[in-house]
């Protein structure tokens, strides 16, 4: 929400608007998104892949400029796209390593099942920080999220580690949107 956030407001004071399209996930709204032409709307489109993976969406003939968050895949070089990646590994080994600077030790991490590639680089990153801080990496804290965009995925994540009685005293998560704490007194 917070790079949304910031893409919408960055524009604005150059008296642009940007339109949101969310696809929630969904593979036939991604494509459609991609490659049907936009041009009395948009001047381009920011792509936050979901549901398509890289051999889906680079072959789809995209009819305005367009900009990738995430990983650029080696098949993508020489074809007309920008990527911002996000530094997953690192951003991950500073956040634990952060954590182990306090003291924790039993850190554990809610992770995605769904994004192996970002998800298998934080947890590279989350084992990296533990190995240098000598602290053994232990499978049990490391509990998966079915549906990384739900809030309540997270909450039942959470709610299945208590159950286990495994003892941890930090928690990290992989995302955002099943880290931040609901508000008391709603539904």
């Amino acid at each position: 929400m917070k790079a949304a956030k910031q893409v919408i407001r960055a524009p604005e004071t150059q008296g642009l608007k940007v339109v949101v399209e969310t696809t929630r996930g969904d593979a036939e709204r991604e494509r459609a998104v991609l490659s049907t032409s936009h041009k009395e709307l948009v001047d381009g489109v920011i792509y936050v892949p979901q549901a398509l993976t890289p051999e889906e969406y680079l072959p789809l003939p995209l009819t305005q400029p367009t900009v990738v968050l995430g990983e650029r895949p080696a098949r993508a070089a020489g074809m007309h796209l920008d990527y911002v990646e996000i530094a997953d590994e690192q951003g991950t080994h500073a956040a634990v390593s952060h954590l182990l600077a306090q003291g924790r030790r039993r850190i554990a991490a809610l992770c995605e099942q769904a994004e192996p590639r970002a998800g298998g680089r934080r947890l590279h990153g989350y084992r990296r920080a533990l190995e240098e801080a000598g602290v053994a990496y232990d499978d049990a804290l490391v509990i998966g999220v079915d549906n990384a965009d739900l809030w309540s995925s997270g909450a039942g994540a959470v709610a299945r580690l208590l159950r286990t009685r495994v003892r941890f005293d930090a928690l990290f998560c992989y995302r955002d949107s099943f880290a931040v704490l609901r508000p008391s007194g709603r539904g």
